[in-house]
Order: structure tokens, then sequence, then C-alpha cells
């Protein structure tokens, strides 16, 4: 993994903080409940991680898309998202065509508890607080310190 600080190709895992809330309209409270991730932030969480065209960009709770198309181009990396929502797959994958990044970019319809996240360079993560806990062993297995 890469450090914030460091150069070299490690990924850099970053958490932006979301508010435990969730839609109503959504239904009961979730894991994983919608909370966009403002492009700003993604475009900040790119930026503190250094991303260059050598990274693959992993997004646990993908929605749209938006940070690993930015990823891929902004800075020409390759970026995997990974979404639980079919509907949101779907749509991010209308995105990633519509945005012409279909050879850098692929949106999965996985759990994020089971995808295999062992290529990254770089993940991020804008999710619940308790989500992000939950989710420490997994990086932790699967990504090298940094």
């Amino acid at each position: 993994m890469r450090a914030l600080a460091a150069g070299g190709p490690r990924p850099a895992i970053l958490r932006a903080r979301a508010k435990e809330t969730w839609r109503v309209s959504r239904g009961p409270p979730s894991l994983a409940p919608d909370l966009p991730k403002p492009q700003e932030v993604g475009d900040r969480m790119l930026q503190m991680a250094a991303v260059t065209r050598d990274d693959v960009v992993y997004d646990l709770g993908a929605g749209d898309g938006r940070l690993v198309i930015t990823a891929a181009k902004r800075y020409g990396a390759r970026g995997v998202g990974i979404d639980i929502d079919p509907q949101r797959v779907k749509e991010a994958n209308e995105r990633v065509q519509k945005a012409g990044v279909t050879d850098k970019v692929k949106i999965l319809n996985e759990d994020l508890f089971e995808a295999d996240i062992s290529k990254a360079t770089v993940v991020t993560l804008y999710l619940l607080p308790s989500l992000n806990q939950k989710l420490i062993p997994k990086l932790n297995k699967e990504l090298e310190p940094g």
C-alpha cells in the first residue's frame, strides 16, 4: 500500500466520514445506505493519494462510479468500483460508457466484504464509520500495510 506521504506502488486507504443516516425513501437502515460522495470529496481523496497512471483505484461502495471515472479521466489510472446495489451498478456502468473509459474502469456488482481487492494500489471508502470499522480486518488481510 502507498502511504499518503510516501511514493511507490503501495495503496492508501482513505476514509471519508459520513453521517450515520439514511434516506427514508430507501427503506430501513442498512450497513451501506446511499450516501453519494460529493465530487470535491472524491477529487480530494484522489489528490491525497497522489494517484498516477500506474495505479489501480478501488472504490468500495462505488455508487454512481464518479470516483473511479475521475481517476481514469484525470490521472489515467485504472479503476474498479464495487457496489452491492444492481441498479447503482447499472447506472454506474452507463456513466463509465458515456465517459469513454470502458478500457480503464469496471464497476462490479459485488458485496464489498467478498470482493477481491488485492490488486488495488489505492482504496477509497466513503461509508458509515461503523462499516469502515467492519472492513478493517479485510483491508489488513488483503492489502499490504502502508
